[in-house]
């Protein structure tokens, strides 16, 4: 028999839990809509665990603008048809990624200038507002070119990745010497 004073607490342990979860995700604020304002991150942490595998990445996301000229580096990647699985912190909030960006983040993080600033599209525009998107992505070119460096992530490490950095290089080592 069920009592009504647990009926009661139960709903109300559900219902502040609920809250407490959507409370610990990552809410995009708005933009400044006056200057031609972007999203950058830099990595706070993403240090191996004992069984190999490594910890939930740490990312801190904030507003920057082309005026303030700030150094950078873009990322360009295959998003994949991976739904976003991987959760990674955000401002002290959970930010769900794909699996994909989740690897993109720990190859950055083990990186010696990790302490850096990057833009990734799927962390730094809000994908649930139509509204930034269509302001963001035809900003996307100038923030690729203006980026210090452009780092393009083929995946992990694969015969198929192998393979096409071979074909990279071989066409940099012709085109060279056609100069």
């Amino acid at each position: 028999m069920k009592h009504k004073y647990s009926t009661t607490f139960s709903k109300q342990l559900h219902s502040s839990q609920v809250a407490s979860m959507a409370s610990s995700h990552y809410h995009y604020d708005d933009l400044s809509s006056e200057t031609a304002a972007f999203r950058l991150f830099r990595i706070q942490k993403s240090q191996p665990c004992p069984t190999g595998t490594f910890s939930k990445v740490e990312i801190c996301l904030f507003e920057a603008t082309f005026d303030g000229h700030p150094e950078y580096e873009a990322v360009s990647y295959a998003w994949g048809r991976d739904p976003a699985s991987s959760t990674i912190m955000c401002n002290d909030k959970n930010l769900d990624v794909t699996p994909n960006v989740e690897a993109i983040l720990h190859m950055l993080s083990s990186q010696a200038n990790s302490t850096g600033a990057y833009w990734i599209d799927s962390i730094c525009i809000n994908q649930s507002s139509v509204s930034e998107k269509n302001t963001q992505v035809p900003r996307m070119s100038s923030i690729y070119s203006k980026a210090r460096l452009v780092r393009i992530w083929l995946g992990e490490a694969s015969h198929e990745v192998e393979t096409a950095l071979g074909f990279l290089k071989k066409v940099a080592t012709n085109s060279a010497s056609i100069r």
